[in-house]
């Protein structure tokens, strides 16, 4: 076996042609490469044993090139050249194997120079509807330097570092890595990472006007094996259900691929019944799912019919002045079959009443310990400084909650100074994007999904030194109450006299 393009040493220009020739006494199985030690996939082999590949581009400084054939025996030989394109200054974000959706990719980020260099300013933006959890970490080649990370939109860091009037080392020198979790894809792509080098510094802090490129790269990520398999380990565990109530909850968002990757309970949705279905195969209760040639399935279970309930929101007091707690509370009552998650959205007057902090909304004392619950308050889930009215809950557990009827979710609301503003504020409950579920995953309802909101209006009596509080809970129009789960909930407190 011998390569034949590139050769070794210096080359004249960046683009090159990968190009060589193989043979064997036996058949030959596969053929590969490698760039500087990562695997880069197979080659293919013409009928005159020959592989090319066109198009191809050097790193900044030496790039080692390495071909590996393996025959049907077991054999192997390899080929290697140690190919060098040589350029005044150069920022390289390097090469990395392709991961399955739900890895985290670790990229090395280098500065290639002929010496001289103080300090650098760049711009590193990528895809977050792949890539997610971006973190960029300085080397130890810095620790000299003053350096500065700001994420100047959720897809963008500038970047730069200023070393004290001493320089870098001629020739590479990694500075930095930035890593990412690869989200879901719908098919296996490639997702590109952009750079822009602003500016690059002297000792002196003068510029280098001419002489700077960039050398980017692309990730690969390729497509998960299991339904709901979020973190790439092809099986499913807890990792997959965090990722997958964040989802479920809206504190991440959900592409328009997401449901199909993510639906165990296959109802044609992404909810709280399929991190059921995972928190199940965690605990034994069911199988894992299995790794076949497509997207591996665990079984489909059929929907049960659901029992007959209501679902009420309860204040423990009908008045309240500036600054005194009002607590809210989320009932289930007359639920027969066995609950084991739900999922909910909160809407309250922001002006009127507010969230302390994460005390302020706790899971109700039907929630059995070690279940799961992720928590939303929209727009910036732990932000209550600038909160917008709205909550949203993700819960599960891998066993039914031991009672299905009693408190699900419980609010401390502090009244403020504004409620006076309004003779009503609304308030309304909404089940409807997660359901309630029943022990294997399927969501306890018939034909539709449970599906109920409940309205409430706090009635601020504005010639009072306290305000009168009244809950008043309707059926919203069009609510069919033939379908079972749907009724109107009735006011647990009275209208103020």
């Amino acid at each position: 076996m011998a390569i034949t393009s590139p050769t070794n040493g210096s080359q004249a220009t960046q683009t090159f042609t990968l190009a060589g020739t193989v043979s064997d006494n036996n058949a030959l199985a596969n053929v590969r490469w490698e760039r500087n030690g990562i695997a880069m996939g197979a080659l293919s082999i013409s009928s005159s044993n020959t592989f090319r590949v066109n198009n191809l581009q050097l790193e900044p400084g030496e790039t080692r090139i390495r071909v590996i054939a393996r025959d049907v025996v077991g054999n192997e030989s390899t080929a290697e050249v140690t190919a060098a394109y040589s350029v005044p200054r150069a920022l390289v974000v390097g090469a990395v194997p392709a991961q399955q959706d739900g890895s985290r990719f670790v990229v090395p980020i280098s500065l290639v120079s002929t010496g001289g260099v103080s300090g650098a300013t760049f711009t590193i933006s990528f895809d977050t509807n792949y890539l997610a959890d971006a973190q960029f970490e300085w080397t130890s080649s810095l620790d000299l330097g003053f350096k500065s990370v700001n994420p100047e939109t959720p897809a963008r860091f500038r970047v730069s570092f200023a070393l004290p009037a001493i320089t870098l080392d001629a020739g590479s020198n990694r500075i930095a890595t930035l890593s990412f979790r690869a989200r879901s894809v719908p098919a296996s792509l490639d997702t590109a990472i952009g750079v822009n080098l602003i500016g690059v510094y002297d000792e002196n802090g003068d510029s280098f006007s001419n002489g700077n490129v960039v050398s980017s790269t692309s990730l690969r990520i390729t497509k998960r094996k299991i339904v709901a398999d979020n973190n790439a380990n092809d099986r499913l565990d807890v990792g997959d259900a965090s990722v997958m109530l964040r989802m479920v909850s809206r504190i991440d968002p959900v592409r328009s691929w997401d449901t199909a990757l993510n639906d165990l309970n296959k109802n044609q949705d992404f909810d709280s019944g399929d991190v059921i279905r995972v928190l199940r195969a965690v605990v034994g209760l069911d199988p894992q799912p299995t790794v076949t040639n497509g997207i591996g399935l665990s079984r489909t279970l059929a929907v049960k019919a659901a029992a007959a309930g209501n679902i009420e929101l309860v204040a423990d007091k009908s008045t309240g002045a500036a600054g005194e707690k009002i607590t809210v509370e989320v009932r289930l009552r007359n639920q027969s079959l066995p609950i084991s998650g739900a999922s909910f959205k909160l809407q309250y007057p922001a002006e009127a009443l507010r969230l302390e902090n994460s005390s302020s909304h706790q899971v109700g004392a039907i929630v059995p310990n070690g279940s799961l619950a992720v928590w939303n308050v929209a727009p910036s889930q732990n932000n209550y400084a600038i909160q917008s009215g709205l909550i949203s809950l993700g819960i599960t557990s891998a066993t039914p909650f031991p009672i299905n009827n009693g408190v699900l979710a419980r609010f401390t609301f502090t009244v403020q100074s504004a409620a006076a503003a309004k003779y009503a504020w609304p308030f309304t409950l909404t089940i409807a994007v997660g359901r309630k579920y029943s022990r294997d995953g399927s969501a306890i309802c018939a034909s539709e999904p449970f599906n109920f909101q409940i309205s409430a209006w706090l009635l601020w009596l504005l010639s009072a030194v306290k305000y009168s509080v009244l809950l008043k809970l309707e059926k919203l129009p069009g609510l069919d109450e033939s379908v079972p789960g749907r009724r109107s909930a009735t006011s647990a407190i009275e209208a103020p006299s």
